[in-house]
């Protein structure tokens, strides 16, 4: 037993003399009769000496200098398309553009020369305002004749008086006309209306500018056609001018409420 701890202490001592540092160094001292064998120990007897660890640290050095940065790496593939977020809301309105150029108006008795399709004339004697069309001068203002009639049943003629019109002086350029009206009771592709769109001229002579007729219409329901015209009428022979809606009754149609209006321009010659 004493040569047991005898080897212990020799074993630390080396150790210290190495400025080794201990950190653990557990030593079970076996009880007397834990170490000592039933007779006679022999070669290879073990008295129950144990040595769990014995380790050694040396102290901690200074830290190494920061080692040089790496070369990038190859960029990874592109992740899948993110589903789309939701709108945003409106943005301000933006500030309002500076104004444009004014158009030129030729202020003038004399007509002008050369002029350009859009080209404004103010025709200073008579205080018209004239806009070249491309082929004609039409007055920039557009008129209107209106006639109305209610509870038509026969054949019949209604008259229109255009105003502004000054025959002898200027033309007329025909626009459009509008028809509006409605059927009472039957109204069918024999049964109906014919109105048709006259010019009367000083001579009484009549001319048909334009026919329509009421078969498409529905009994009961009230249309509005509107026509396109686009006719240019010379007045410089003619001292008076006036328009006529005749009015036809085909078959046996139910009774006719309707009103007309034409519209036009003063066209300069």
């Amino acid at each position: 037993m004493k040569k047991i701890l005898l080897s212990l202490l020799l074993l630390t001592a080396q150790v210290q003399a190495q400025d080794k540092k201990i950190t653990s160094l557990p030593i079970t001292v076996p009880q007397a009769t834990d170490i000592l064998p039933v007779g006679r120990p022999g070669v290879g007897t073990t008295y129950g000496v144990t040595i769990q660890s014995l380790q050694t640290t040396g102290p901690v050095g200074p830290t190494g200098p920061q080692g040089e940065i790496g070369p990038q790496g190859p960029a990874g593939s592109t992740g899948a398309t993110g589903i789309t977020g939701p709108q945003g809301p409106a943005g301000n309105t933006g500030a309002t553009g500076p104004t444009g150029p004014q158009g030129a108006v030729i202020n003038s008795d004399t007509l002008p020369s050369s002029p350009t399709v859009g080209l404004l004339w103010f025709e200073t004697t008579p205080r018209i305002l004239w806009y070249w069309s491309g082929t004609d001068w039409l007055s920039a203002e557009l008129f209107t004749a209106v006639v109305s009639a209610n509870a038509i049943s026969t054949t019949s003629s209604l008259n229109l008086t255009p105003p502004q019109i000054r025959p002898g002086t200027y033309n007329i350029y025909l626009e459009t006309w509008v028809i509006g009206g409605t059927v009472a009771t039957t109204n069918d592709a024999t049964n109906n209306w014919s109105l048709v769109l006259r010019r009367i001229a000083s001579t009484l002579a009549i001319t048909s500018l334009d026919t329509y007729t009421s078969s498409p219409w529905s009994v009961g329901t009230g249309y509005i056609i509107a026509r396109p015209l686009a006719l240019l009428l010379d007045l410089s022979a003619t001292s008076i001018i006036n328009f006529q809606i005749g009015v036809t009754r085909n078959t046996s149609p139910g009774q006719l409420n309707a009103s007309v209006l034409v519209s036009y321009r003063l066209a300069r010659p």
